[in-house]
């Protein structure tokens, strides 16, 4: 599905006293784990934050996120939104956590 990036896309390599609190998301962002460990509180759930692990972050997620700190995180982000013609429920169907291939 055809995308618009909204801020160039970022890597962060996490300080080991690092944690994220967000405020309600204002767009779409991939949130990729290429490194490290840790955890994710998204919608009541808690997920395990590893290398592979991608979420499809949407408008209005409050994601709650730490990692170990002898094994900090680096991270791949993008803000995006779906272009006007993609209808906003096939984004809702869309699984939020997703594993790449060969990671586990």
């Amino acid at each position: 599905m055809p995308v618009k990036v909204i801020r160039e896309p970022l890597f962060f390599d996490c300080v080991p006293r690092w944690s994220w609190q967000a405020a309600a998301l204002k767009n779409w962002m991939i949130w990729a784990v290429l490194r490290g460990k840790g955890s994710m509180l998204l919608h009541g759930k808690n997920h395990d934050l590893f290398e592979g692990v991608v979420f499809i972050l949407r408008p209005g997620d409050v994601p709650v996120a730490y990692h170990e700190a002898d094994n900090p995180l680096w991270v791949y982000t993008v803000h995006f939104e779906p272009l006007a013609w993609v209808t906003e429920w096939s984004w809702q169907e869309l699984p939020v956590v997703h594993t790449l291939f060969g990671c586990q």
